[in-house]
């Protein structure tokens, strides 16, 4: 089985794709929140490079 990845046409789209640079800052702020609370409660410690 692999991904499929389903986007849709944009040619002749007059405005360009758009991702805030803030999406970033969010998804770090709820994997953090994530891993404290599931290692926090298992004392795992997950060390990121």
């Amino acid at each position: 089985m692999h991904a499929e990845l389903v986007v849709p046409n944009l040619e002749g789209f007059k405005l360009k794709p758009y991702v805030s640079f803030r999406t970033d800052v969010e998804i770090e702020k709820r994997r953090r929140t994530y891993e404290a609370k599931v290692c926090g409660s298992l004392n795992i410690t997950i060390f990121t490079a």
